[in-house]
């Protein structure tokens, strides 16, 4: 099968060299750094204008001549005759047919906006380099790497967004080469030799300008602020391991695409083979000692070790990534399946890394992987299954970013990709065919406890009532990825996210950027209980000290009155002298919160929340301490906070944030009392929906007891609520 698969690719390619050939220039002079022309090669062994002695043996160092299929370049490299000896080795992965990787198309399709990227990053459009933060929300196209006054490509260029804010992340992500592999699939796509002429033009002027830095370097550190010259800052954001395997990993795809050009010459694919083997090394050598980054280097490695057996190292890369990744879904993941990072956009990318490669290994018939690694990939589908709502959205807690990771084709096409691997997953073919097919899936309560993420849902359906409620440890990795917000919560009802969390808006950058990442993670800004700070103003203050969640209960379809109600207890020692207790009472249209602030903590203690992304469509009455919706459709919800303590309630203007380097506007509400030392603060919010939306609630509190009791009338009918902790 992997051989049809190559020769449909060859075929492919001799087809696009053939109706390509009138589309390429012969005036296509370089300015910077140049193709594979403009760095002329001596094959006795002599260097020209600073490219590397590669006819002089180094490109023979790192390939493997005893490897099959490469006899000829041995014969010839042996009889001195390196250039034709390196024409060999050109022609050989050309043709090659040894290994296949999956991701590899033999007729890729390229969409209107990939094309786009793929022209904008050629010379004549002024090399408009694609990263996430770079592109001219005006134009909808990246922003030009082309320096004017020096004639050359300018790889430190930084990028500001459209508020004029610098993110780390634009100048860490031009690395990574993302347009290079558009124009791979647009080359093949169309035969058009200006993609591959522009990919070997500009790697080859990256090479020259971002050599791999000749002393070790702490890649931890923030190279915006580290106190290092400006070739060692842009060493730390080109040769940091991360953007390095995704070079690494896209060139294992490039190769595929590329090799076929008619403009390719044994000169580059030299220079390229060399990097590539060095870049793999480096990797190596700066591994990070754990989190994603290290899943995603491991990954890197595995993919050049199984897909570039030609190397003399080839062996070594396999044995070390699959030595990193059999360790990851230990090291990196719980066992109830959730990233130790506690984000889901971070976890469904390591999934997807997974499946790729238990893809990888069976199309090459190696399997590396122990039955553990096999296990806990089906619990990282089982989280996500559980955690996406109804309408194949996703929570936009922590860092997720929910505008590009959970968008619904995303989702969709991920729980299609997650039942073609587990096909005998109970309920993931009915999430897969969107309901056509299958049965539906059996459970609706899920805990995550060791994660601390808690699910409570009525059904599956698309007008279903489903919360995510959030009530975990420390986060692996300093918490770089998870906010401080144990206790927070989204509720979906019926199609609509009327608690959206706040986001990230960023991750690094300038000190603006900076200021406002530090916003959005504040505790504050969340759905959840803080101490001592009750100005919306000064949201940073008075974060929670610690996040060590706790699962006290969670019982299914316990009665009270004429309802069943899903019980569920957390609790935070969030501050040293104040611990939050949240007992959530869930049933389809009435939601009742008690909020328990327990300790020696003498001091102002909120319940805060954050409303739907539509702000004119959220009334907050701070007189009835109250917020509702009024949306068009009918489907809308009323809060009312109540305490036995005199209670008051601020509106205030807050901001949520899907997309990197942008956010919106909306209402929210927090609600106070002065606890006394020694004494609980106590808090019963009632959420109304459906059929009870608008109707008459009260609540009080039963006082003097350590159970979470309180009496709900809503619409006239009574409910004695309890948690029996007692």
């Amino acid at each position: 099968m992997k051989n049809i698969f190559r020769k449909i690719l060859m075929g492919a390619g001799v087809l696009a060299l053939t109706f390509g050939a009138a589309a390429c220039s012969d005036d296509e002079d370089l300015e910077s750094g140049g193709d594979s022309g403009s760095s002329q090669v001596d094959p006795d062994g002599g260097e020209g204008e600073g490219t590397p002695d590669q006819f002089g043996g180094r490109v023979f160092e790192v390939i493997n001549l005893d490897y099959p299929g490469l006899e000829r370049v041995k014969s010839l490299y042996e009889a001195g005759n390196r250039r034709e000896a390196a024409e060999a080795l050109l022609t050989y992965f050309r043709y090659r047919t040894e290994r296949v990787n999956p991701a590899v198309s033999p007729f890729p399709s390229v969409s209107s906006k990939d094309m786009a990227y793929a022209r904008a990053a050629l010379k004549e459009n002024k090399y408009r380099f694609l990263s996430i933060e770079s592109v001219n929300e005006k134009e909808n196209t990246p922003q030009s790497y082309w320096n004017d006054k020096e004639k050359k490509i300018d790889w430190r260029f930084w990028p500001k967004d459209s508020k004029g804010n610098r993110s780390n992340e634009s100048r860490y992500q031009v690395h990574r080469h993302y347009w290079f592999n558009k124009q791979a699939r647009a080359y093949a796509s169309t035969g058009d030799e200006k993609f591959a002429q522009g990919w070997m033009e500009v790697y080859s002027d990256w090479m020259v300008q971002n050599p791999r830095p000749t002393e070790a370097l702490d890649y931890s550190k923030d190279p915006s602020w580290a106190d290092v010259d400006e070739d060692t800052k842009n060493a730390m954001f080109a040769w940091r391991p991360l953007e390095v395997a995704h070079r690494v990993q896209d060139q294992t795809e490039l190769i595929y695409y590329f090799s076929n050009s008619k403009s390719l010459t044994a000169e580059f694919w030299a220079k390229l083979l060399v990097s590539f083997a060095e870049q793999v090394q480096h990797i190596i050598d700066f591994m990070t000692p754990e989190g994603n980054h290290r899943l995603s280097q491991g990954t890197a490695v595995f993919y050049a070790g199984m897909l570039c057996p030609e190397f003399k190292d080839a062996e070594k890369w396999l044995q070390k990534g699959t030595e990193v990744l059999n360790e990851a879904v230990v090291a990196q993941f719980h066992a109830d399946g959730m990233h130790r990072e506690l984000d889901l956009g971070y976890h469904m990318g390591a999934l997807a890394d997974f499946l790729d490669l238990l893809d990888l290994a069976r199309v090459n018939n190696i399997n590396p992987f122990t039955p553990e690694y096999m296990h806990q990939v089906e619990n990282m589908v089982g989280a996500v299954m559980d955690l996406t709502y109804p309408d194949y959205t996703i929570p936009n807690m922590n860092d997720t970013r929910h505008q590009g990771t959970g968008k619904r084709s995303v989702m969709q096409r991920n729980h299609r990709r997650y039942f073609k691997t587990f096909p005998d997953m109970q309920g993931l073919e009915w999430r897969a065919t969107q309901g056509k097919s299958g049965e539906r899936p059996a459970h609706l309560a899920a805990a995550y406890d060791q994660s601390g993420y808690y699910v409570l849902r009525t059904g599956w359906d698309a007008n279903s009532t489903m919360m995510i409620l959030k009530n975990g440890p420390e986060g692996l990795g300093s918490n770089f990825h998870n906010q401080p917000d144990n206790g927070t919560f989204e509720l979906y009802i019926n199609g609509r996210n009327f608690f959206v969390d706040s986001g990230c808006y960023a991750y690094s950058g300038d000190s603006q950027t900076i200021a406002m990442r530090n916003w959005f993670r504040a505790t504050r800004v969340h759905n959840t209980m803080t101490c001592g700070e009750e100005d919306p103003s000064a949201v940073t203050r008075n974060n929670i000290k610690s996040q060590n969640g706790k699962l006290i209960a969670l019982s299914e379809h316990q009665s009270f009155g004429d309802r069943l109600f899903d019980v569920l207890v957390t609790e935070n020692q969030g501050y040293a002298d104040l611990k939050h207790r949240r007992t959530v009472y869930f049933a389809q249209d009435l939601i009742v919160l008690f909020d328990e602030g327990i300790g020696s903590a003498a001091a102002p203690v909120n319940v805060n929340y954050h409303f739907c992304d539509k702000k004119d469509f959220v009334t907050v009455d701070e007189a009835r301490n109250a917020t509702s919706t009024s949306f068009s459709d009918g489907n809308n919800i009323s809060l009312k906070v109540f305490s036995n303590e005199a209670l008051r309630t601020r509106k205030f203007e807050g901001r949520y944030s899907i997309d990197t380097g942008k956010s919106s506007p909306r209402w929210g509400q927090t609600s106070t009392i002065d606890k006394k030392a020694g004494e609980r603060a106590c808090f019963v919010t009632v959420i109304t929906s459906g059929q009870l939306f608008g109707k008459e609630v009260e609540a009080r509190i039963t006082p003097d007891t350590q159970a979470a009791q309180c009496m709900v009338r809503v619409d006239g009918r009574e409910y004695s609520l309890s948690n029996n902790l007692e």
